[in-house]
């Protein structure tokens, strides 16, 4: 639906990457549609904020002493910008070093575990748009 100068809108329409019907925020003036409720719920996902900044997630395995590549494209809309990254691995008494974000793009982030013993999982969640 069309908006005037100083008004915005609600409405209902198709998700271009869900696919099925999602709320939609449209700016004012005929400005952007943010379809602010899709993604999906799942241990790897995605969910577009109503700002229209996209927050993923991801969860993977990790041994001591390797790295991990983290597809950010894996899950909904690619990023063109990316913004925050964060980044915690699961541990157990004794385990004296860290989980590091070795490198980044805005399609890949690539994670460093230190030398500690056996597999653990990992959490990363990003932000951009």
């Amino acid at each position: 639906p069309a908006t005037a100068v100083n008004e915005a809108g609600f409405y209902a329409n198709v998700g271009a990457t869900s696919t099925v019907t999602e709320l939609f925020f449209r700016r004012e003036n005929n400005g952007v549609s943010i379809a602010f409720t899709e993604g999906t719920n799942a241990a790897s996902g995605w969910s577009r904020l109503p700002s229209g900044v996209i927050m993923k997630w991801f969860t993977g395995g990790i041994n001591g002493g390797a790295t991990a590549n983290v597809n950010l494209n894996s899950v909904g809309p690619n990023y063109a910008t990316l913004y925050n990254i964060q980044a915690s691995v699961t541990g157990t008494a004794g385990d004296t070093n860290g989980l590091y974000i070795q490198s980044s793009t805005a399609a890949l982030v690539v994670l460093y575990r230190a030398n500690d013993a056996g597999a653990r999982t990992y959490y990363v969640t990003t932000l951009g748009v």
